[in-house]
């Protein structure tokens, strides 16, 4: 069974550190991250969006898609 790793925050400092470290064990997992669709963002990552073992997904984080009140 694949294991998948989520990790959020790989374009930063620290993030980023984790993900190179994740990189040099993909062969025992995939890796998903959640990034905000930049132009730095796109161009930092372009090497590893054809990677099968590493999913990235562009998402607008400021983007309201459900305004109804949790509780009514």
């Amino acid at each position: 069974m694949e294991k998948n790793i989520f990790i959020t925050g790989i374009t930063g400092t620290m993030g980023g550190e984790g993900f190179k470290q994740l990189l040099n064990r993909q062969d025992r997992f995939n890796i998903i991250s959640l990034v905000r669709p930049s132009n730095k963002n796109k161009k930092l990552l372009k090497p590893y969006l054809n990677n099968p073992n590493i999913k990235i997904i562009l998402i607008l984080f400021n983007v309201i898609l459900d305004t109804r009140p949790l509780v009514p």
